[in-house]
């Protein structure tokens, strides 16, 4: 059955998404994504609201597009997202509520990762374990702070704070954060890499406990 995500999550969905990799036009909504998968799966989340995206090919991208005046108003007022080039100055906005999962899904889907790492040294050599880890990346580090708060309410620990090559990234390891991710903002996903990703690093965690 085709992942979808619910009428109520999908605009705070979509706002996380456009603060990781979109943009805002004074008359548009872009969102661009590697997966057509993601696309077209979030294209009909949209038409369920009533909206009229169209899904463009870009270079190495896929472009969903939603013209509507007032869908950029309300990503605008209701969640702080500027128009134009926004990275650096994006915050994370004040929300309540399973809404906040659903914007950092958002978020999660463009600008994070799930994976595992290789961790431990034998023989000289990094392993045997493997180790799962989530990082979220963003020019702006106030927005990663506010995020970095929100994850600690949801449970999330140790979360470290890095600035990299002009980038900020926020990293999360283990198992126990891993388990916090599958329970509150894995079923808002709709990239499937990152839903593989999420997956990988679960089952590694179940090996490991049995």
């Amino acid at each position: 059955m085709a992942r979808a995500v619910s009428e109520r999550c999908t605009l705070p969905y979509l706002a996380g998404l456009v603060a990781a990799d979109g943009t805002l036009y004074q008359r548009e909504v872009r969102v661009a994504t590697g997966s057509l998968s993601h696309a077209i799966r979030l294209a009909a989340a949209l038409r369920r609201l009533g909206y009229k995206p169209r899904i463009d090919r870009g270079v190495r991208v896929f472009l969903v597009r939603v013209y509507s005046v007032s869908l950029v108003r309300l990503l605008e007022e209701e969640y702080g997202i500027p128009l134009g080039r926004k990275a650096a100055n994006i915050k994370f906005p004040s929300l309540r509520g399973a809404t906040v999962n659903c914007f950092i899904a958002g978020f999660t889907d463009g600008d994070g990762s799930i994976g595992l790492i290789k961790s431990g040294v034998k023989e000289g050599r990094w392993g045997p374990y493997r180790t799962p880890r989530i990082v979220y990346a963003s020019s702006s580090t106030y927005f990663l702070k506010g995020l970095q708060a929100r994850l600690e309410v949801l449970g999330f620990r140790r979360g470290r704070l890095t600035r990299e090559a002009g980038v900020s990234k926020l990293k999360y390891y283990g198992c126990d954060n891993l388990d916090r991710f599958m329970e509150s903002i894995f079923p808002h996903l709709l990239n499937p890499v990152r839903i593989g990703g999420a997956r990988a690093g679960a089952n590694s965690c179940r090996e490991v406990s049995c």
